[in-house]
C-alpha cells in the first residue's frame, strides 16, 4: 500500500508513540500545523520536513518514499517493522548482515 508524505508522518509519529503536540514542540511548530501536514491539507517547508525527520529519527527518504516515482522500488515496510522491534545490537547485526549479503549478490552480478 502506498502512503503519502502526510500518512508517513502520521504513521512514524504514532509508531514512536508521540502526540502531535510533542512533535510540534520538537520542531518548534504548532500542533495545528502538524495536524494540517498529517491531513495533507497543507504543504510543508523543507526546513519543517527536515525537522520532522530528525524528531522522528527517520531518514527523509522514508518519509518521502511512496511519493517518489520508482519502478524498481520494493516494499520496505516489512524491513522497517522488523528493525523497529529490534534492540540496538540486533539492528546492527541485521544491518551488517544485509550489507554483506548485498556485497555477495553484487559479486555474483545479481
Amino acid at each position: 500500500m502506498k502512503l503519502t508524505l502526510a500518512e508517513n508522518i502520521r504513521t512514524f509519529r504514532k509508531e514512536r508513540k508521540m502526540t502531535q503536540e510533542q512533535l510540534a514542540e520538537a520542531v518548534s511548530s504548532s500542533r495545528e500545523h502538524i495536524a494540517r501536514a498529517e491531513a495533507g491539507d497543507r504543504g510543508i517547508s523543507l526546513e519543517l520536513l527536515v525537522g520532522i525527520a530528525n524528531a522522528l529519527d527517520v531518514p527523509i527518504t522514508e518519509l518521502l518514499a511512496d511519493s517518489l516515482d520508482s519502478t524498481d522500488r520494493i516494499d520496505e515496510s516489512d524491513l522497517r517493522y522488523i528493525l523497529l522491534d529490534c534492540s540496538s545490537q540486533e539492528e546492527k547485526i541485521i544491518t551488517k548482515t544485509a550489507k554483506a549479503l548485498k556485497a555477495i549478490l553484487s559479486e555474483h552480478g545479481v
